[in-house]
């Protein structure tokens, strides 16, 4: 029998709702990835590099999965325009003519993975589970940095109202002081 932890099931429930664009011109490997995908993620698809970034403009994925080799726009190039875009998605490229030339180019121009064709259906499923995971937990950093620096400076003014308040105290105790001097003169003469 096997269990799952509450975390496994947050982070299933979590993954659920992530959106991976497919982008290829050729229909099978197009179907295939969205038959392996579609029962844990929702999946969208392009028939060529325009078309993937037009929908990635509309629709901000959370991950791209894309051949190298396409017309109009390559697989290189939609990497590029998406990154420097949304330099923080996740890009995946897949081709069935891969060199490593090509490999160290995609990895160059920031590709998360690069895989050949024909591919292991349980090797991308892992694959796409790690990454979008990964991504998660460096957007949940980036968040948790970013609170960090609110509470940094909200301790920062504090510090800055104590120091205003501890002169104020200051120099509210030097005047009752000098206040002080000319009532004990009057008292004594009273």
């Amino acid at each position: 029998m096997m269990t799952t932890t509450l975390s496994e099931t947050r982070q299933t429930s979590s993954l659920l709702a992530k959106t991976i664009l497919i982008v290829d011109d050729e229909l099978g490997p197009r179907e295939s990835l969205y038959q392996v995908l579609n029962p844990n993620y929702k999946v969208v698809m392009a028939n060529n590099g325009r078309e993937g970034l037009d929908l990635f403009e509309s629709m901000a994925p959370d991950m791209v999965i894309s051949d190298i080799r396409m017309p109009s726009m390559n697989g290189i190039e939609l990497m590029k325009a998406i990154h420097d875009r949304s330099p923080d998605t996740p890009f995946v490229l897949i081709t069935g003519y891969g060199t490593l030339e090509t490999a160290q180019e995609a990895l160059r121009y920031g590709a998360t993975d690069y895989i050949s064709k024909p591919y292991n259906i349980e090797q991308i499923r892992q694959l796409v589970r790690k990454t979008l995971t990964a991504r998660e937990k460096r957007q949940n950093l980036t968040n948790l940095f970013g609170d960090l620096q609110n509470l940094n400076k909200q301790l920062e003014q504090q510090v800055v109202d104590l120091e205003k308040m501890a002169s104020i105290g200051e120099i509210s105790a030097q005047l009752i002081h000098d206040l002080n001097n000319p009532f004990c003169a009057m008292l004594g003469s009273l």
